[in-house]
C-alpha cells in the first residue's frame, strides 16, 4: 500500500541507508541543521508526525463484486464536489490531492481523492492494469460515491480520464480542471517510434517508456497495456463535452508536451475553454505558485457553478 510504502522509506531514512530518498518526499523538506550539518534523522521524524496527522482521516474502501476494491479519502460538504484523479504510477497522497482537500474542507465543499486499481492502497495487481480499467475506476467512484454536480481534477494521465468520465456521465461533470493533461499521449508516442522499434517492442511484449518521474527514467509497459490504450484515444475526432474546462501546463514539461492542452482545448465541444501555461512550470506542476494556481482555478469554477446554480 502507498502507506506502507511511505513507511519503508521512513524507515530506510531513519537508519541512514538511504538518505536521498528523502528529496521524493514532499514532508521531508523539513530537515534541520545541528552543529552545521544536516540532521536526516531530526527531519524524518518531524516528517513521521506530520504523516500521522495527514493519516488520521482514514482510507475507505469502494467494494465492487466484479473488479478490486478501491481505496479513497472523502470529505462530506456541499456541491458542486472535487474529485483529484492522480496521474500514471502515482496515488492518492501527492501534494495537489492534499491541497485541494485543506482548500475544500475550508469552504465546507466534498471532496474525494482515490487511487486506482492496482495503485496505492488499492486492491489488484498493476501490471494488469489498463486504461480501460482505470476509466472504469473514476466512473464507480463518480456512481457510488458522489449525488450532484462534481469537479474533476486530473493531473496527467488523470486529464485523459477526466474527459472519459465527462463524456459518460455528462449529468454529473459539472467541470473540468487539468494539470498536464497526458491524453493519448502513451499511444501518440509509442507510434512515433520508427517501425523497427515498434515492432521489437511487440516481439518482446515490453517497452521502456523514458520519464523523468522515477529513478530508473523510465515505465515498464507491456504491448498489451499500450494496444488497449489505443482504444481510449480522444484527440482523433472531436470530444463531446460541453462543460467548463480549465486547462493548466508547464511549459517546461519534460515528459507531456503543453501542446496537448491545446489540442485538448482545439478538440472539445465546450466553448468555455482556457488554457494557463505557466513558463517554468515543470510536469508535476508542485510548487507553492503551481499549487495556488491550481486551487484558485478550482475556487472560480465552484463560485461559477454556484451562481448558475
Amino acid at each position: 500500500s502507498a502507506v506502507s510504502h511511505d513507511l519503508q522509506v521512513l524507515a530506510w531514512c531513519l537508519n541512514g541507508k538511504h538518505p536521498s530518498l528523502c528529496r521524493h518526499w514532499p514532508f521531508l523538506a523539513v530537515i534541520f541543521m545541528c552543529q552545521g550539518r544536516l540532521d536526516i534523522r531530526r527531519g524524518c521524524q518531524e516528517w513521521l508526525l506530520l504523516l500521522v496527522c495527514r493519516l488520521k482521516s482514514s482510507v475507505s474502501f469502494l467494494t465492487r463484486p466484479d473488479r478490486p476494491n478501491i481505496a479513497y479519502q472523502k470529505l462530506k460538504g456541499r456541491n458542486p464536489g472535487v474529485i483529484f484523479l492522480p496521474g500514471f504510477n502515482s496515488n492518492m497522497n501527492g501534494q495537489k490531492a492534499t491541497a485541494l482537500e485543506d482548500f475544500c474542507k475550508s469552504l465546507g465543499h466534498a471532496f474525494i481523492r482515490f487511487d486506482y486499481t492496482g495503485c496505492g492502497s488499492s486492491d489488484g495487481k498493476f501490471e494488469e492494469c489498463t486504461i480501460g480499467k482505470w476509466r472504469k475506476d473514476v466512473l464507480s467512484i463518480l456512481d457510488e460515491l458522489t449525488d450532484g454536480p462534481q469537479i474533476l481534477v486530473g493531473s496527467s494521465m488523470g486529464g485523459w480520464l477526466m474527459l472519459h468520465a465527462a463524456i459518460a456521465r455528462p449529468d454529473k461533470v459539472a467541470a473540468l480542471v487539468g494539470v498536464a493533461v497526458a491524453a493519448d499521449h502513451v499511444v501518440t508516442t509509442f507510434k512515433r517510434l520508427p517501425i523497427e522499434a515498434q515492432k521489437e517492442i511487440e516481439e518482446k511484449g515490453e517497452w521502456k517508456y523514458q520519464t523523468k518521474q522515477n529513478e530508473e527514467g523510465y515505465y515498464s509497459l507491456t504491448y498489451d497495456f499500450i494496444r488497449e490504450a489505443e482504444n481510449h484515444c480522444v484527440l482523433n475526432s472531436p470530444i463531446p463535452v460541453t462543460c467548463p474546462i480549465r486547462l493548466i501546463h508547464g511549459m517546461k514539461d519534460g515528459d507531456v508536451p503543453w501542446e496537448i492542452s491545446m489540442q485538448v482545448a482545439d478538440r472539445v465541444l465546450s466553448k468555455d475553454v482556457d488554457v494557463i501555461l505557466r513558463k517554468i512550470g515543470q510536469h508535476r506542476m508542485s510548487d507553492k505558485e503551481d499549487t495556488k494556481l491550481l486551487v484558485n482555478t478550482v475556487d472560480d469554477l465552484i463560485d461559477k457553478l454556484s451562481t448558475v446554480a
